[in-house]
């Protein structure tokens, strides 16, 4: 088994490590920590305690010579997923036949720390700990036969998609930040907002400590519900097809993001600034990890979503008209127009944003003198034709075109 990392007096990657309590506030003029070694009493509590976390089953090459890339880890995400279809058809009579159908699928993907309880991004390349999923479908159908050449069918859908990614269990778990790393400001008072704050690194390519995953945690939770009815009619060399269908899309989205390294939980990035000679040697990864154990951030952030969940929601109306016109037995033409109706999108507090360049304002409807649908006009829908063309030149070749 080997030790974890040393926290006694720390001295990091050689380099100039500079006080920044010395010299002048642009920097310059400060003065080398004795020794190039950070004093015990000057070690940030929570660099020490993210420091101790990282996990002993790591391979540390500690042959006293090399002290670069000299962690090593091992580990694979895992994936449990089963799925379940359930399906009834039923005759009532001889023009009437019934279904119906239900599908639920659940998953949850793990993908373990590359530092242990330390975090610091996920061993498969994806995210840090745990994205549980459950989808689900129910349709409902049926047709009538309404003549030998005329029958119509109606149909009805609903998805209900679940995905999600959070911390890690075990791990990453509650208020980390605030209760136990005891920096005020990180984490928050939903759950999705609790776990590690991110602590990474701009110089010299040390591995980011934390939950850095910017993307992390998130939650979707989106419906769709579809209902359509059509009418088939032989007539002659005719085969007319008409039909109608309306659609209902809900996006409920909760994933806080702000940036390059700013996360719900809090974020810190160190780039040696602090701890280098202004006017002397450019910082190196010395200074960024030093600056890490002072507690000195240069730069601080933290993603907060205003609205949970961020939400949106969007109709569509379609209707069309086809034929499929046996000319000859040689050749086919089909034709038709298909219409479709997109009203705005609306969100289930307030609408959505509209950016008025006349203005320069940001307008979200529903609020102030903002109408819902932003006052814009999207028209009575679009008509696309269609017509298509086949035509068979022998036994084996048949020549196709469309528009």
């Amino acid at each position: 088994m080997q030790p974890r990392y040393p926290l006694g007096p720390i001295a990091p990657a050689p380099g100039c490590v500079y006080d920044p309590n010395t010299g002048n506030p642009d920097g310059t003029g400060r003065t080398a920590f004795a020794g190039n070694i950070i004093p015990v009493n000057r070690i940030d509590p929570a660099a020490k305690t993210m420091l101790g976390r990282i996990r002993k089953s790591g391979f540390l090459n500690n042959d006293g010579v090399t002290a670069t890339n000299n962690y090593n880890t091992t580990g694979s995400a895992k994936l449990d997923r089963d799925t379940n279809d359930f399906k009834i058809n039923y005759v009532p009579n001889e023009r009437t036949t019934v279904f119906g159908r239900y599908s639920i699928s659940r998953a949850q993907l793990f993908d373990p720390p590359v530092l242990g309880d330390a975090m610091g991004g996920a061993t498969g390349g994806g995210q840090v700990g745990i994205a549980p999923s459950r989808i689900q479908s129910v349709g409902l159908g049926g047709t009538y036969t309404i003549s030998p050449t005329m029958l119509i069918d109606v149909n009805a859908g609903y998805t209900r998609q679940r995905l999600g990614a959070e911390h890690a269990p075990d791990l990453d778990l509650g208020a980390f930040g605030v209760d136990v790393l005891k920096i005020p400001g990180t984490n928050g008072d939903a759950r999705l907002q609790g776990g590690t704050p991110a602590f990474s690194f701009q110089t010299g390519g040390w591995n980011g400590i934390g939950n850095i995953d910017t993307g992390n945690p998130f939650q979707f939770r989106d419906n769709q519900y579809v209902a359509n009815t059509n009418l088939s009619w032989i007539k002659g060399p005719h085969d007319l097809r008409f039909g109608v269908e309306h659609t209902r899309n809900g996006l409920n989205h909760f994933q806080p993001q702000g940036g390059a390294f700013q996360t719900a939980r809090g974020s810190f990035r160190f780039n040696g600034n602090v701890t280098a000679l202004n006017g002397g040697p450019a910082a190196t990864k010395a200074n960024s990890l030093a600056q890490f154990l002072l507690g000195a951030p240069n730069e601080v952030g933290k993603a907060v979503q205003n609205a949970n969940p961020n939400s949106l929601r969007w109709t569509t109306w379609s209707a069309y008209a086809r034929d499929r016109w046996q000319v000859t037995p040689k050749l086919t033409i089909n034709y038709g127009v298909r219409w479709e109706y997109y009203p705005f999108a609306t969100a289930d507090h307030g609408g959505v944003k509209l950016f008025d360049p006349k203005t320069g304002n940001v307008l979200i409807s529903g609020f102030g003198n903002t109408p819902l649908d932003n006052g814009v006009d999207v028209g009575s829908g679009r008509f696309l034709p269609l017509l298509g063309i086949a035509y068979r030149l022998g036994s084996k070749t048949v020549i196709r075109t469309g528009y």
